[in-house]
């Protein structure tokens, strides 16, 4: 389709456009211009995103006890077991929270 949008002068170039989109509305393909930089803008926002939830992992890796950020081996756990051992860390947190709690409120009656 480049090659076509490229020569549009030519009457072969017209042709093959021409062909093209009609080839799109027989196969369901939209070769179109706007949406190849649909596309394109899309695949961006999708690397953008993956680059910033691999960036949030590594991130919870260097918190997460165990969880590779320090350069371990394979560079850390997957995200599956790293999300089940971040869940299991911040219970373990919020009960060591309430242990302290309960001590403050033991030793100050």
């Amino acid at each position: 389709m480049a090659m076509a949008e490229s020569a549009t002068q030519f009457a072969w170039g017209n042709a093959l456009k021409k062909k093209l989109l009609q080839t799109k509305v027989a196969n369901g393909f939209d070769f179109s211009l706007q949406t190849l930089k649909f596309s394109r803008e899309n695949l961006e926002r999708e690397e953008e995103e993956e680059e910033k939830m691999e960036n949030g992992l590594k991130r919870l890796r260097k918190i997460i006890p165990g969880g590779g950020g320090g350069g371990g081996l394979n560079g850390g756990l997957e995200e599956e077991e790293l999300l089940k051992q971040t869940e299991s860390y911040i219970k373990c947190l919020e009960l060591q929270v309430n242990v302290l709690r309960c001590l403050v409120e033991t030793n100050t009656i």
